[in-house]
């Protein structure tokens, strides 16, 4: 599971997620946008619809899909939805012998004591950790996972480090480019698929130009 806002979903999103897949040899992998982060005051500038359209346009292979379950548990909680009442819900949903893992970011791994129930989430889906600046090393996730875990955990954590390229995209320069020359804009192009920027023109998204 790789969950976010995907507002916009860029290629660092695919590209890193098609790599922790077949890293850890999943055989599906499932993109979750948010409905709204916990951890941020703001929601996604895109509806979740059109977001969901947008990642189910993009899918960088045949092994991934996409749901819009927050969207259902929002309604329900009229407030952001925890990761672990998201992986809940998919637990009930998908057959007992399948293993779910979670796609973090390793500044989402330095974060995770502050997570709602965050003993319970490592119990119902291990975290797999992608490495990303500020954190881009090991022992730089290992340096600040000192601060709030023991030397075991901090030792299980890096465990769950999966190699993969340091991909720079920034979801907020995509936005701040769009807004400033739209779709044709060189940044716009380099991190959103053509299918993405299709998307956005048809669905004026963005205030894109």
């Amino acid at each position: 599971m790789y969950g976010g806002t995907f507002d916009p979903p860029h290629r660092a999103h695919m590209e890193l997620a098609e790599t922790a897949r077949c890293a850890t040899e999943a055989d599906w992998l499932l993109f979750i946008p948010a409905a709204r982060s916990p951890h941020r005051d703001v929601g996604p500038e895109a509806p979740m619809a059109d977001r969901a359209r947008m990642l189910a346009s993009a899918l960088p292979s045949a092994h991934c899909s996409v749901t819009t379950i927050e969207e259902d548990l929002a309604s329900g909680a009229g407030a952001a939805v925890r990761t672990v009442d998201t992986l809940r819900r998919l637990r009930d949903d998908l057959a007992a012998p399948v293993e779910m893992r979670l796609l973090i970011g390793s500044d989402q791994a330095v974060a995770f004591h502050r997570w709602a129930e965050a003993p319970q989430v490592i119990e119902l889906a291990e975290p797999v950790v992608l490495l990303r600046a500020p954190w881009s090393t090991r022992e730089e996730l290992a340096d600040a996972l000192k601060q709030n875990w023991n030397e075991r955990e901090v030792a299980a954590w890096l465990g769950r480090v999966v190699d993969a390229p340091l991909v720079d995209v920034s979801a907020t320069a995509v936005r701040d480019a769009l807004r400033r020359g739209g779709t044709d804009e060189p940044v716009v192009v380099e991190a959103l698929s053509a299918s993405v920027r299709d998307i956005i023109d048809e669905s004026g998204l963005y205030n894109a130009s």
